[in-house]
């Protein structure tokens, strides 16, 4: 399970804080696995290797209870303008955001996989969905898995997800794929099966008590705003 790959793997402690120096520290290691959990159930939904979704989650929200210990992904991450903030609970996450589009703010990633509302938020039924790590986690899954189609291979899957624009795309690849070999000195195969899960729409439950309904639009966009 990829939960325990993560625990087991001694060497994802340096590496992790090799490439992410600055990150601050966890109090709370609970809210940290929810997106272990919610790559996890992305994976069985749609193909995507778990690992490859948690070296994703790391890439774009690690951070670790004190150094030397494993980075574990976190769910209440958003950055705006280039500044980011891993708030501790999911209230404060809410509340940061809300007040962004209150502000006519709107081009901000959140959540586990930092997916951007400018141009993603239509995928959601609300504000409160985007955040939730499952629906969140289901969305990047199924924007990756059309990028591991488009590119046949996951490290520039990863690259594409986070920005169209190579400057930005390689230096993001060279991340993730320290994060991803840490995670299993097992290579990824080129010739992998591609994820064949069914794609447009999925009913998730919203904690309003709606419906949340995950679309992905037929072109892939980034999931940063360039």
């Amino acid at each position: 399970m990829a939960t325990a790959k993560l625990r087991q793997m001694a060497i994802l402690p340096a590496l992790i804080w090799a490439i992410l120096p600055a990150l601050p520290q966890a109090s709370t290691r609970h809210d940290g696995s929810l997106c272990e959990w919610a790559a996890d159930l992305a994976s069985r939904e749609t193909g995507v290797p778990a690992r490859v979704l948690l070296a994703l989650s790391l890439t774009e929200t690690g951070r670790a209870p004190a150094r030397g210990l494993p980075a574990e992904p976190w769910p209440w991450a958003i950055n705006a303008g280039g500044k980011s903030h891993w708030f501790e609970t999911r209230d404060a996450a809410f509340s940061h955001a809300a007040a962004l589009l209150a502000e006519g703010q709107r081009n901000f990633d959140l959540g586990c996989f930092q997916i951007n509302h400018r141009w993603h938020s239509q995928g959601f039924a609300s504000l409160d969905a985007m955040i939730a790590p499952d629906s969140n986690a289901l969305y990047a899954a199924r924007m990756l898995a059309r990028l591991y189609r488009q590119h046949g291979d996951w490290v520039l899957a990863a690259g594409a997800y986070h920005s169209a624009t190579e400057a930005h795309a390689a230096p993001y690849r060279d991340r993730f794929a320290v994060v991803l070999a840490a995670l299993d000195q097992t290579p990824i195969p080129p010739d992998a099966p591609p994820p064949t899960a069914a794609e447009g729409v999925r009913p998730l439950w919203d904690r309003s008590g709606s419906t949340a309904l995950i679309t992905v639009e037929a072109t892939p966009l980034p999931l940063i705003g360039y």
